[in-house]
């Protein structure tokens, strides 16, 4: 709607991403700031640090484990294609 609105025609939207890589991104970003706000900054550094090689791994799984994912109906991002009229 708002690209049709400034002069675009949608060529294509694609869902990037499937349910796991969904969860699995969740998980990454929110739970370090569930921690910064609410003042446990040393807790939040500790966790993204010391937790970060397990992360890569569970990361790792999810990709390969999204692709069994074919209607990706949870999805954080499209891919969407333009061009100007």
């Amino acid at each position: 709607m708002l690209a049709e609105e400034h002069g675009f025609e949608v060529v294509s939207i694609e869902k990037e991403g499937g349910m796991f890589i969904t969860i699995y991104t969740l998980i990454v970003d929110q739970l370090p700031y569930l921690f910064y706000s609410r003042g446990f900054i040393n807790t939040a550094r500790a966790f993204k640090i010391f937790l970060y090689p397990i992360m890569f791994v569970i990361g790792f799984i999810a990709y390969f484990l999204d692709k069994l994912d074919k209607d990706k109906d949870l999805t954080a991002q499209y891919e969407c294609i333009f061009i100007k009229k």
